[in-house]
């Protein structure tokens, strides 16, 4: 992408979505807050939740529809939306409260939240690791005023 892509589409996102609806993030925050993302995943993740076993089963279930196909590890271990608005949330606010966060599973007895606050899409679990995520947001409230309400 070119860097007069912001020339181009911001005007129309922003005259579409006015603002206070629209927040453009710099592609160098969303950059780093991966990087401190992948940074932070080698601390805290098990054995059950490695980039490489996220992409073992996501290509496990997509080798079932498509064998011609692979998964990458980069593609389903990846930062949700959820991440990327702590990162830019942090930029802005001296602390930060998380509602609705939780290990969220596909096939779960017990009640929990939807799979995106947005919409009713039918949730999958190949493409974040959701515990994961969790105990990475856990690990950061231990050292900064974030405070997570599951």
């Amino acid at each position: 992408v070119s860097a007069g892509w912001r020339f181009h589409l911001v005007p129309r996102l922003l005259h579409r979505y006015p603002s206070p609806k629209t927040v453009i993030l710099s592609p160098d925050l969303v950059v780093a807050g991966e990087e401190a993302w992948r940074h932070i995943y080698q601390d805290v993740a098990d054995k059950t939740d490695t980039c490489r076993a996220m992409a073992r089963r996501a290509e496990k279930q997509l080798g079932a529809q498509h064998p011609h196909l692979s998964v990458q590890q980069l593609e389903v271990c990846k930062p949700t939306s959820g991440w990327h608005t702590l990162v830019f949330a942090f930029q802005i606010c001296e602390e930060v409260h998380m509602y609705g966060f939780s290990g969220w599973r596909k096939h779960s007895k017990v009640r929990q939240a939807k799979y995106h606050y947005f919409d009713n899409v039918t949730g999958v679990t190949n493409v974040h690791s959701f515990d994961l995520s969790l105990r990475i947001y856990q690990e950061l409230a231990r050292h900064y005023r974030l405070f997570v309400h599951t």
